[in-house]
Formats: C-alpha cells, sequence, structure tokens
C-alpha cells in the first residue's frame, strides 16, 4: 500500500519494511533486509507506474484534495495534513504542535486512512478547532466540507462533529515521479 499511496520515496518504503523485518538472532541483519526489499519495492514501483500511465489527464482525487488544504491553510487559517503520522491520536497531537494563535481549526488523514482507502473504502478526514465548543468545530467542519465540495470531491457529512468528513473515493490515484529507483 505504501507505493500506491504515493507519499513514500521507495527508499523510505525499503527502510521501513526492512526495519520490520530484521530480526538478528535469525540471520536477518538489516542490510540483507534492504537487499530483499529492494527488490520487491522495485517491482512495485514499476507496475504503479504502469499503472499511472494509464491513468486520464484529469486531476486525481489526490490532485483535489491537495487544493483544498492549501486553500484551507491560505483563506481560512485551517491546518491540513495528508498522510499525517500513524493514527488520528497522533494526528491530533502533532497538528496540536504545529497551530499558532491565528489557527482556527485542523483537518487531516493519516496513514490508517490511507492503507483503507488504497484497499477501496472511502477516506475519512478528521477534524477540529482546537477548542471544547461544539459549534466552532460544527463551523470548522462545514468550512472543510465546503471547501472539497469546491475542490470536485463527494463528500458525506451531516454537521455530526462526532463522526469525521467522508471523502468518496472510487479509487485512489496519487501520481508520482518516475525518476524514484
Amino acid at each position: 500500500w505504501r507505493v500506491r499511496s504515493g507519499f513514500y520515496t521507495s527508499d523510505e518504503i525499503v527502510t521501513t519494511i526492512a526495519e520490520l523485518i530484521t530480526d538478528e538472532t535469525l540471520g536477518i541483519t538489516l542490510r540483507r533486509a534492504k537487499r530483499a526489499v529492494r527488490l520487491v519495492v522495485a517491482a512495485e514501483w514499476v507496475a504503479q507506474l504502469e499503472r499511472q500511465q494509464a491513468w486520464p489527464p484529469e486531476p486525481t482525487i489526490s490532485d483535489k484534495l491537495a487544493k483544498a488544504f492549501s486553500s484551507l491553510e491560505r483563506n481560512r487559517k485551517i491546518l491540513a495534513r495528508m498522510n499525517l503520522t500513524c493514527c488520528q491520536t497522533c494526528g491530533v497531537e502533532e497538528i496540536s504542535g504545529d497551530r499558532d494563535d491565528d489557527s482556527r481549526g485542523y483537518v487531516f488523514f493519516h496513514e490508517q486512512d490511507t492503507e483503507g482507502v488504497i484497499a477501496g473504502g472511502d477516506l475519512a478526514l478528521a477534524f477540529g478547532s482546537f477548542t471544547k465548543s461544539e459549534k466552532k468545530t460544527r463551523d470548522v467542519g462545514d468550512i472543510i466540507a465546503r471547501s472539497l465540495r469546491r475542490a470536485g470531491l463527494r463528500v458525506e457529512w451531516k454537521q455530526d462533529t462526532g463522526r469525521r468528513i467522508m471523502v468518496r473515493c472510487a479509487e485512489w490515484r496519487r501520481r508520482f515521479e518516475e525518476d524514484e529507483d
């Protein structure tokens, strides 16, 4: 899923997976693990490039999300991050550390969400207002949902601050550069 996500370089993927399978007691050194993983990742990288070449030229869901997130940050002072950390708890902690006095709220999706959308699900967005105010949080959610819709995304959100904003995703596509190895 990491290759198909489009968020990682091949070296980042190789290192992450190799560190997971390294086991000195079994004689699997990090160097040996990286060599083995690199072969698999290289094949997946080529397959992803081939899939990517068949995509139509119009903006992908990822492109539309990036546009909406950029607009939210620039125009609405809502911090917006794609593929942020491992989970929602860590994501809220990290994005809270990025806030300043002007920050109105936040929106993000994390690695588990990315993995889920690549497996064929919709994309769930975490959001909030940095306050305990239900009204301010709902207002932030409304702004996010409108921005996503303006960017051409299909959004499901019923103004329930206890539920994440859902972006309908028929197929996750995020382009990456061909010069990665």
